[in-house]
């Protein structure tokens, strides 16, 4: 009997497999879109689409975790899914059935169209084999800016600080960060090579880091609880309360990093070392991917973030941040935190 069961069954996988499969025309945003490998319906009525492809049509910004499991981000949200498996999982930890897993084709990826799509919230329309997306979009915000125009019913636009990624290639220029920073302190104009020669490592923007650093630190002038002497340019376990007796170090390398009896926050062996572990903690809050081959843990906090919960410079203070009823940001409560490193720090670098 087992083995008639068996024999249906693969009969009838064989049977699944051997359907007809049919091409299909995509228009995103109103534009008629021609993917190599060709998107194509399976005979099951599924749309799979070239995974890369169709995501970059959507703008959405790809993490590969591994070869099988892959984060799309866009416009703050952030979806998981993984080759083999029938799951989309956003941030929350929330999980979306589609219809069929995805697959790998080849050298290609295909994944379920609709269920990428309605993940960001996307518009799809099928038919007759042509597809129509388009792209959700965040609607404006609309207040009153004045009694008067209050009283006339009329209202105003508000512009919506667009959000900034930690993650890229920085937009001011090593030489420009220099004469910003020989400007300010040159006491640590060293410091702009470390940056921009760590940062792209881990793919982190040199110049917000660099940003960063400056808040941080006072233009690494300090006055604050950390010391110059601890090379440590963020903050990093600065939380107000002196060391007492052994930290744990979750990790990181005991020969670069250390505490200090009464100290606040981390101690670096020099400057190099605690620029990288700046960078990687950066890291920790603005993507899910495992540390680059080959380096070595310097943030003895980066075991304590929530895997990319910030993959936005805005997004780096608790009270500005989408997701801070499930997860922290890196400044708390830090209002406006993320816009000060931009407009009070990186803006000026422009200058």
């Amino acid at each position: 009997m087992k083995k008639l069961q068996l024999l249906i069954l693969s009969f009838f996988i064989l049977f699944v497999l051997s359907l007809p499969c049919y091409a299909v025309q995509i228009i995103v945003n109103e534009e008629n879109v021609v993917f190599n490998p060709e998107a194509f319906i399976t005979g099951q009525g599924i749309t799979l689409v070239p995974m890369r492809q169709v995501l970059e049509k959507l703008d959405c910004k790809l993490d590969y975790i591994s070869d099988q499991n892959i984060v799309a981000h866009r416009n703050g949200k952030s979806v998981y899914f993984s080759v083999d498996s029938n799951k989309i999982t956003n941030a929350k930890g929330e999980i979306t059935l589609v219809p069929t897993p995805i697959k790998r084709i080849g050298n290609f990826i295909f994944l379920p169209l609709r269920g990428i799509s309605e993940a960001f919230q996307d518009s799809v329309v099928y038919e007759n084999r042509v597809i129509t997306i388009n792209k959700y979009v965040e609607p404006e915000i609309q207040l009153p800016v004045s009694d008067t125009e209050l009283l006339e019913g009329g209202t105003s636009s508000i512009p919506v600080e667009p959000l900034i990624s930690i993650l890229g290639e920085p937009e001011i220029a090593r030489s420009v960060a220099k004469i910003f920073m020989n400007k300010m302190n040159p006491a640590y104009a060293d410091i702009v090579d470390f940056y921009y020669d760590i940062a792209p490592k881990y793919g982190v923007r040199a110049d917000i880091a660099l940003a960063q650093a400056c808040k941080e630190t006072g233009y690494f002038k300090y006055g604050g609880i950390v010391k110059a002497e601890q090379n440590n340019f963020c903050g990093l376990a600065a939380t107000g309360v002196a060391t007492v007796g052994i930290t744990n170090l979750r990790g990181a390398d005991p020969t670069k990093v250390y505490f200090v009896e009464g100290g606040q926050g981390a101690f670096f062996i020099d400057r190099t070392t605690g620029v990288e572990a700046h960078i990687q903690h950066l890291f920790a809050y603005a993507t899910i991917s495992p540390l680059p081959l080959g380096t070595t843990l310097l943030s003895p906090r980066f075991t304590l973030v929530k895997r990319g919960c910030s993959p936005y410079v805005q997004y780096l203070g608790k009270a500005d941040n989408i997701y801070s009823n499930y997860m922290s940001g890196w400044a708390v409560p830090g209002k406006g935190y993320g816009s000060s490193i931009l407009n009070d720090y990186l803006a000026k670098m422009k200058m």
